[in-house]
């Protein structure tokens, strides 16, 4: 872009990096609203499988896993629901 001054004029090389600064924008917005929606879907995740498990959750562990948003860990609670014999063994689990 730096060469394009050289070569056009001021006004259009500006209205290039415009569009090269808004391209930015909405690639940042579409990973973030990606990850988000990666959070979102690991929270259902968990959730599903507990109640499957154990019935009606806790509307305070929920809210727990809820406030979490690293989709890592969140796969690994999937895991850690299924896997647990009891919902405090969960908790358990929850609280590493």
């Amino acid at each position: 872009m730096g060469l394009a001054y050289n070569y056009v004029e001021p006004a259009l090389a500006e209205q290039l990096l415009e569009v090269v600064r808004m391209a930015n924008v909405l690639e940042d917005l579409l990973a973030d609203t990606l990850v988000q929606g990666q959070v979102e879907a690991s929270h259902q995740a968990v959730l599903r499988v507990l109640a499957a498990r154990f019935g009606p959750i806790p509307v305070a562990l929920r809210g727990r896993i809820e406030r979490l948003d690293e989709v890592a860990r969140l796969q690994d609670l999937v895991t850690a629901a299924a896997a647990a014999s009891t919902l405090a063994a969960f908790e358990q689990q929850l609280d590493r």
